[in-house]
């Protein structure tokens, strides 16, 4: 899936919606590889941020985001966490973290009850999953 134009700002948005759209606990670890993959053909910076946010739009939604897709993000990002990085999963944490604040200092427009749920939740999974935590080390 890494293709050599995948440098690109959008293509790389692209094929990193195309491993969401795939994800679950049975193909993780394809999904894994070709972003392995593509962090070494990629700027790390562009890919991340292009993760980052593909990730964040499709939890973050104005409707309760089911838990199993959360968990699967949460898993894809502890394995991330891991095999590529802890500045990949500590840029993602700081957007989240960003936007959490975001929605709940206006909290006082529509369905941002239920984004703010989504963030915790995915907070949640990735404290879990040891992502997040200083002392114990999942890797």
């Amino acid at each position: 899936m890494a293709a050599s134009g995948t440098s690109a700002g959008g293509n790389t948005r692209d094929c990193v919606c195309v491993f969401l759209h795939r994800l679950s606990e049975g193909n993780l670890p394809s999904i894994v590889k070709s972003i392995e993959s593509m962090y070494g053909e990629s700027a790390r910076a562009d890919l991340t941020s292009a993760l980052t946010q593909v990730i964040l739009d499709a939890t973050l939604l104005p409707s309760r985001a089911p838990s199993r897709v959360v968990t699967d993000v949460a898993l894809l990002l502890a394995v991330i966490h891991c095999r590529i990085g802890s500045e990949v999963t500590a840029a993602f944490l700081h957007e989240l973290i960003h936007r959490y604040h975001a929605l709940f200092t206006g909290a006082g427009t529509p369905d941002a009850g239920k984004q703010i749920d989504n963030a915790l939740l995915l907070l949640a999974q990735l404290y879990n999953f040891k992502v997040c935590c200083e002392r114990e080390r999942l890797c």
